[in-house]
């Protein structure tokens, strides 16, 4: 069912290989305070970012659907608290010149495979 009105955020998940993670994700933003809110999740992206002659962000297939005023991201591997859309938009309401570039989040991966990860950024 399509909506007349454009909701005042949206929030682009990009997906790969998420599936165990996903639903975290998905629920965390489903459960958000009540605020006008679409979300987007990009599973199939028009460019594979890791084959691709130029790199490309799957938020950006997002973005070509995105009907909101605020752009917010989830990744499909976090949580967010159930106040975080409400407060980024009172935050953009008050304070519109401020483009915040990180926020806290919660990963959801076995431990080993962050320790990969980390010592993997450290050589």
């Amino acid at each position: 069912m399509a909506h007349s009105c454009a909701p005042l955020i949206s929030v682009i998940t990009p997906v790969d290989n998420g599936a165990e993670t996903l639903p975290y994700a998905r629920d965390s933003v489903l459960a958000q305070t009540p605020t006008s809110f679409e979300l987007i999740i990009v599973i199939r992206n028009r460019t594979n970012r890791r084959q691709a002659d130029v790199e490309w962000e799957p938020r950006n297939d997002g973005l070509a659907t995105a009907r909101g005023s605020l752009l917010a991201h989830v990744d499909a591997d976090n949580t967010c608290d159930r106040r975080y859309l409400e407060l980024l938009a009172t935050a953009f309401m008050e304070w519109p010149h401020v483009q915040p570039a990180l926020r806290r989040s919660r990963n959801y991966h076995d431990s080993a495979h962050l320790d990969r990860v980390l010592r993997s950024c450290h050589r």
